[in-house]
């Protein structure tokens, strides 16, 4: 399925043999990546309706520095293209501080971990992103059919910051 080419307004367009296109951006994300949690939905008698909040008070800020940085990136959704939609393959980069505890008096203990195996769960970081990128990345995030995301550690000699490094592909 070729790109519409009303889907996305970005950076880079990539050609994919002779007739086919490929769009394509990358942006980065920086701050504490945050997961999207679970909701909570309660009845307030005086609104006489029900009421639903996010169990994170980071997720919704977080969601707002990713659209942010979308934007900045000029990854821009052009309007609603039907059925006409383009699949898209979203890769992405989770990275987190190492806790205080990893480190010694000689810098980073042996025993320190290497892979980031503790909370937040992998798939309610990828919920939060796909969140956040509905209307700016794509349509609808049933348009993802291809997803490859991973949380790690900030590499400590290569200067790296916490954030998320996101890429998005239209096809």
């Amino acid at each position: 399925m070729t790109a519409d080419p009303r889907l996305f307004a970005c950076d880079t367009t990539v050609p994919i043999g002779k007739t086919r296109k490929a769009i394509y951006i990358n942006f980065w994300v920086p701050g504490i990546p945050a997961p999207k949690g679970s909701t909570r939905a309660f009845y307030v008698p005086k609104l006489k309706r029900a009421v639903v909040t996010a169990a994170n008070k980071r997720t919704k800020p977080w969601e707002q520095a990713i659209r942010a940085e979308a934007h900045a990136a000029g990854c821009v959704m052009l309007g609603s293209v039907g059925s006409s939609a383009a699949g898209v393959i979203i890769r992405a980069t989770f990275l987190f501080p190492r806790p205080k505890g990893h480190f010694g008096a000689k810098g980073l203990k042996p025993s320190a971990p290497k892979r980031l195996t503790k909370k937040p769960d992998l798939d309610k970081l990828a919920r939060a992103l796909l969140d956040a990128l509905i209307g700016i990345g794509f349509l609808d995030d049933s348009q993802v059919d291809e997803l490859d995301v991973r949380k790690r550690y900030v590499e400590l000699d290569a200067s790296e910051e916490p954030g998320v490094h996101v890429e998005i592909e239209a096809s």
